[in-house]
């Protein structure tokens, strides 16, 4: 029963990859291969306004877009730590040991980790932030990945706003500290070549409902997540570092500090 259990979890988790969920982008494709088909999926669901990838404009046209406001900077660098280091998650692999949001395997599933974010948030019972997508031909340079870079045609992370400014808090890119929007995507290429959405903080992949609003659960976000950490795990033995101690009690964002 268990073996039949994980062929289907696996069967699952490849054919989400293969859909427009998944946000990997051949590093030798453009991003409007994804889009487009993204694109017939919402017309075919007829909310193309209503979805993140519907509603999304060049950064230069959305930047006055308000966010979720927290008040005080060392407020949210507290609370991203907390979200951020919160270890919640069991897997089959090793039951005890308890894991945190899949930060170390940044080629997939941001999704996955923003939804999970947001209930980390909710339940630390303040105000929950936003979620910021954004399209284009996005890399990012990773030591978290065999070949030190990852290709996305779109991303998804937490946004707030303080005094003012827009902040992404976004561990997957910058395990340290949370990054003003400009920094973030800045991170993944010319801002001016990026489109960018915000959309409220239950909106999940590009062609969901930009309007939803966390339940505090997430428990799709956490089953998908399993899979997710799996492949953390053998990425890091893969690159020949030490699972057990960098997804346990010594990340690599705390051995810099």
């Amino acid at each position: 029963m268990k073996k039949w259990f994980y062929l289907m979890l696996m069967s699952s988790s490849i054919a989400l990859a293969e859909s427009e969920i998944s946000a990997y982008r051949d590093p030798e494709k453009d991003y409007t291969l994804y889009e487009k088909r993204a694109l017939r999926t919402l017309a075919k669901e007829k909310n193309l306004k209503t979805s993140p990838l519907g509603s999304a404009r060049a950064y230069r046209l959305l930047s006055p877009l308000r966010a979720t406001e927290w008040r005080d900077l060392g407020d949210m660098q507290e609370r991203f730590e907390s979200a951020r280091d919160e270890r919640f998650l069991k897997t089959s692999r090793s039951p005890d040991f308890l894991r945190r949001i899949s930060w170390l395997y940044p080629t997939d599933g941001c999704y996955v980790r923003a939804a999970l974010f947001s209930r980390n948030f909710y339940r630390l019972f303040v105000p929950v932030p936003d979620k910021i997508f954004a399209f284009g031909n996005l890399r990012v340079e990773t030591p978290n990945h065999i070949r030190g870079v990852v290709t996305w045609w779109f991303h998804v992370a937490s946004i707030v706003e303080v005094q003012g400014q827009k902040y992404v808090m976004d561990p997957s890119i910058e395990p340290a500290n949370p990054l003003t929007l400009e920094e973030w995507l800045g991170r993944m290429g010319d801002p001016q070549k990026i489109k960018i959405s915000i959309c409220n903080s239950g909106a999940t992949s590009p062609t969901s409902d930009c309007m939803r609003e966390t339940d505090g659960m997430e428990l799709s976000a956490e089953y998908q997540q399993k899979y997710f950490l799996d492949l953390e795990w053998k990425l890091l033995k893969k690159l020949g570092r030490d699972p057990e101690m960098e997804l346990g009690d010594y990340p690599p964002w705390q051995m810099t500090q």
